[in-house]
């Protein structure tokens, strides 16, 4: 059976089987984020939990058809910018760091996960 783009495309977005799908990365990133707040008692982090569980949804709802239907270039785009939202707002949350790098007090209220990259359709 030959591999198509489709199948390939599925293969790398979705497939448990394969080590690094971006569906399992993000269950390792919610899940380290959950041992990180227990382990260490450490606050905050909820809005990026949030964040997390609404990407993991965005994935599970769409099939690899619907994907390329819109674009694959555009839908990982979108996981790109998404992630890097996530990754600033981890990065502010726990490391007192802005995405810009300057310093900033850890556990900012305030500063949202906006904006949030916008999905294409």
């Amino acid at each position: 059976m030959p591999f198509g783009g489709a199948r390939v495309a599925d293969f790398l977005l979705f497939n448990p089987a394969f080590p690094r799908p971006v569906y399992l990365c993000i269950h390792e990133v919610e899940t380290a984020l959950a041992e990180l707040k227990s382990r260490y008692q450490l606050r905050g982090g909820n809005d990026i939990s949030e964040a997390l569980d609404q990407l993991r949804s965005i994935l599970a709802a769409r099939s690899i058809d619907e994907i390329l239907g819109t674009g694959l270039h555009e839908f990982v785009d979108f996981l790109q910018r998404y992630l890097i939202v996530i990754t600033d707002r981890l990065a502010a949350t726990f490391f007192g760091y802005s995405p810009t790098g300057e310093m900033q007090p850890a556990g900012i209220d305030g500063w949202p996960l906006e904006p949030e990259p916008e999905m294409p359709s």
